[in-house]
């Protein structure tokens, strides 16, 4: 089923996903849930794979997983800072598995805020 949604979209967010098992819906597992998941992040670096300068000036960061808002925006932060003073910023999201939404509009807004501060100048 999600090969044929895919051939109709192409994106690899859209994917059925079954279970025989019912799932629970109390809060308490949804807690467990995220609690792994951060821990996942934890272990990969908060998601970020690579932070490189390319030839040209150019600052790539590759990211894996995205990142939980509170938790990974430091470590987001850090890889920004180490690229911040190239002529472009290339987020690679090829190999992205996806993530937090909150994280995804956090990286969103570091762009804004760049875009932003490199109009002022």
């Amino acid at each position: 089923m999600t090969a044929h949604l895919q051939e109709l979209c192409p994106d690899k967010h859209l994917r059925l996903l079954w279970q025989d098992e019912p799932q629970s819906v109390a809060p308490e597992d949804d807690d467990a849930g995220r609690a792994a998941f951060l821990a996942g992040l934890r272990a990969e670096g908060q998601g970020i794979r690579a932070v490189e300068r390319l030839d040209g000036n150019v600052g790539r960061i590759e990211l894996r997983r995205i990142a939980d808002a509170g938790e990974g925006a430091r470590a987001i932060g850090a890889a920004i800072e180490l690229v911040a003073h190239t002529r472009a910023l290339l987020l690679d999201l090829r190999g992205c598995l996806g993530g937090s939404p909150e994280g995804a509009a956090t990286c969103g807004a570091v762009g804004a805020d760049e875009e932003a501060r490199r109009s002022e100048v």
